[in-house]
């Protein structure tokens, strides 16, 4: 077989789903407030695909280009770290390895020892090879229900906020305390308006017509 006869990158894919088109839910996920839902975890992904993978020669690489990380508390007082990372997740031609499809992903985890980065890099990967061959689970990110009290703050709400905070001069560990909050991308999504009120009104004490 010549070179020019062997399949591309989007061909091999579309062989791997052919191979795999579903991946059965394995794990029960804690949402906290005693809530549980099931999932499927980054072992049973690779799992299933390795085999098809190495059949139809895809090669799997991924790449970390941002982090941080964030310590706090747990509700009882014990120590936790929320790990936040961006990560590129490649997929290779094997036999042509010019040829690839790179996903940007961001992921986060939490954990009260030193696995968090891990946990953070196993959900970016399970995530994107579940998308990127359109894998079935019978997992609704879109639809599960989570209460709102659950529900974060957006990366564009937490800059929002530290906006503020700067232009007010509050430190936000103080504004945290206040608030209650390990850190503010921890602060419920329903306290968000309350929270920014709360800079505003300080703004407006201060004459900083900016910072509306």
């Amino acid at each position: 077989m010549t070179a020019q006869s062997k399949p591309n990158l989007y061909q091999r894919i579309l062989s791997v789903e052919r191979d795999v088109p579903y991946i059965q839910k394995d794990a029960t996920v804690e949402a906290g407030a005693g809530r549980s839902y099931k999932g499927v975890t980054h072992d049973a992904v690779i799992a299933k695909l390795r085999k098809s993978m190495i059949e139809h020669g895809i090669v799997l690489a991924v790449r970390q280009t941002s982090e941080r990380a964030i310590d706090g508390q747990t509700m009882k007082g014990h120590p936790k770290i929320r790990y936040e990372a961006w990560y590129e997740i490649t997929l290779y031609n094997a036999d042509s390895p010019d040829e690839y499809l790179t996903y940007p992903v961001h992921a986060h985890a939490e954990d009260g020892g030193d696995k968090a980065p891990g946990k953070a890099m196993s959900y970016a990967t399970k995530t994107v090879l579940l998308k990127a061959f359109a894998l079935e689970t019978g997992e609704s990110d879109e639809s599960r229900y989570q209460p709102e009290e659950l529900a974060y703050l957006t990366a564009e709400q937490a800059g929002d906020l530290r906006q503020l905070m700067d232009d007010t001069d509050t430190e936000e560990a103080s504004f945290c305390g206040w608030l209650k909050v390990d850190s503010i991308e921890l602060l419920p999504a329903s306290r968000y308006e309350s929270a920014r009120k709360a800079l505003l009104k300080k703004a407006e004490k201060l004459g900083n017509t900016e910072a509306a």
